[in-house]
């Protein structure tokens, strides 16, 4: 796939799910992780030390139900939620839960208005997708704009590919490697993390503020280096797990 290796370098992997490690899917639930994807990650962690952590916008949860009965490090919800090596958990305090509840009731009903979207209620955030129905992704984006400015700052808005997310302010993808990064096994190594949205974009430029290794899947953001689809981010994993070090 490339020419020359890093040598001497201890790695650190962080790892988008959707649409980088998993193809998209019809809806959210549809997905599935296959036997081979496990055993390369699993190979991934004992190449990397255990330095390995899922940051995705699915809550973890989800995650778990995905790639069970392995529980990974993992950053939910766009960072809102985060699971350490060692199985702690870390959250902000003082979520607006009412707050999410006004999102939740007002998104149900513009789902309900435009069918083929699909709700996805996450807990700390609710997700409209409009995978099956593209056409009405200017309504969608611009009815979610609107629901914002109505309920006001304690509110972000993340527009991905498909989806569009309402969630509560506070930390973010990049906020959740930081934190990794302080903690062992990932301190005092060198980051890589592969995203593919525009939800990746401060994650990757964290990345590279510290030094690693930013990589997007397709055209959507800027990094590092560039590959076309989860199946190339494989092929890039593999490579890392047999060599210790990214192909460079």
């Amino acid at each position: 796939m490339m020419e020359r290796r890093i040598p001497s370098q201890r790695w650190c992997l962080f790892l988008d799910v959707d649409g980088t490690l998993l193809e998209m899917a019809a809806t959210p639930d549809a997905v599935q992780v296959e036997a081979n994807l496990q055993d390369l990650l699993n190979r991934l962690r004992t190449v990397l030390g255990g330095a390995v952590a899922l940051i995705s916008g699915r809550p973890i949860v989800s995650l778990d139900r995905l790639f069970g009965p392995h529980r990974w490090a993992a950053a939910g919800v766009h960072g809102l939620e985060r699971r350490d090596s060692q199985g702690r958990w870390h959250s902000q305090n003082g979520f607006d839960v009412a707050t999410v509840a006004q999102a939740r009731d007002r998104l149900r009903q513009l789902a309900d208005r435009l069918p083929g979207t699909i709700l996805e209620d996450k807990g700390l955030s609710v997700a409209l997708h409009f995978r099956q129905v593209p056409h009405l992704e200017s309504q969608v984006r611009g009815e979610m704009r609107a629901i914002l400015r109505a309920l006001g700052s304690r509110l972000v808005l993340l527009e991905g590919r498909m989806v569009v997310e309402l969630r509560l302010a506070g930390a973010n993808k990049a906020d959740a490697i930081r934190e990794f990064l302080g903690e062992a096994p990932f301190k005092g190594r060198r980051p890589i993390f592969i995203g593919d949205d525009r939800t990746d974009e401060k994650a990757l430029e964290e990345v590279q503020r510290v030094g690693g290794l930013s990589i997007a899947v397709g055209d959507r953001v800027r990094a590092m280096l560039r590959v076309s689809s989860p199946r190339d981010v494989r092929v890039f994993l593999e490579e890392l797990a047999d060599a210790g070090a990214p192909p460079l």
